[in-house]
């Protein structure tokens, strides 16, 4: 079983109280709490370097954050478009800004193993489109992360954002 799937089932077993012997990995290898700071740190600094380019209005650059075939939602709904090959809605979105400025806080980082780690935080994105007009987006976002070729990338995440008129 894929590894992020049985973490998943594991997830949902100590939800219900369910004994669970299946869920204790064999492969698992602890984390020593140095490795686990360093991880948390990149992690973060992955994300950083994803907002920077959300910053500079390079799609490509916010794309190279992520996974080869990421399964991101947003208000849980499927971005379908997310796919490296198929984000145009994404660029066409960052190219008509004049301005983005997007910033994050109150961040936990969950490692999970030595190339897996969750990440919570708030997610706040300021802008001005080519007209002038600005916008706001407010989110809790949570994703989870993998080491990919010794770089962390995003394989799933879920933004959360108030209705309209709050």
């Amino acid at each position: 079983m894929n590894p992020f799937r049985l973490r998943l089932v594991c997830s949902l077993i100590l939800v219900t109280g369910v004994p669970a012997t299946a869920c204790r990995s064999r492969t698992t290898t602890a984390v020593s709490e140095i490795d686990s700071a360093a991880i948390s740190r990149a992690v973060e600094a992955s994300w950083r370097e994803t907002m920077a380019s959300a910053g500079s209005l390079d799609p490509e650059r916010v794309r190279a954050g992520y996974v080869d075939r990421p399964l991101v939602a947003v208000n849980g709904h499927i971005v379908e478009d997310y796919d490296r090959d198929a984000f145009p809605s994404i660029k066409r979105w960052l190219h008509s800004l004049r301005h983005l400025d997007a910033r994050y806080d109150q961040v936990h980082v969950q490692v999970l193993s030595p190339d897996a780690a969750v990440a919570t935080m708030m997610h706040h994105v300021k802008w001005t489109d080519s007209a002038g007009t600005p916008g706001e987006w407010n989110s809790a976002w949570t994703a989870v992360f993998r080491q990919v070729d010794g770089r962390w990338k995003i394989a799933y995440s879920h933004e959360s954002t108030e209705p309209a008129g709050r």
